[in-house]
């Protein structure tokens, strides 16, 4: 599950679809082993995408945007 929830990740990124609501496109990735963190690298905000069962993966696919949440 987790490759697959990467390579969506991806897709979706190189779509320009990752935000935070500070205005930011610029994150950073961490993997878990049951989830994924972007995090804003202008203000820090996390979004956390789970990663651990087929349900994560269908709710990813149906989201052609992630916005992470700010620290505003």
């Amino acid at each position: 599950i987790m490759h697959e929830v990467l390579s969506e990740l991806k897709d979706i990124a190189a779509r320009g679809g990752v935000s935070c609501t500070c205005g930011s496109r610029e994150w950073t990735m961490k993997v878990d082993h049951s989830a994924v963190q972007l995090r804003c690298a202008r203000c820090g905000g996390v979004l956390r995408i789970p990663a651990a069962c087929d349900d994560d993966l269908e709710d990813l696919c149906c989201r052609p945007t992630l916005t992470i949440r700010g620290r505003v």
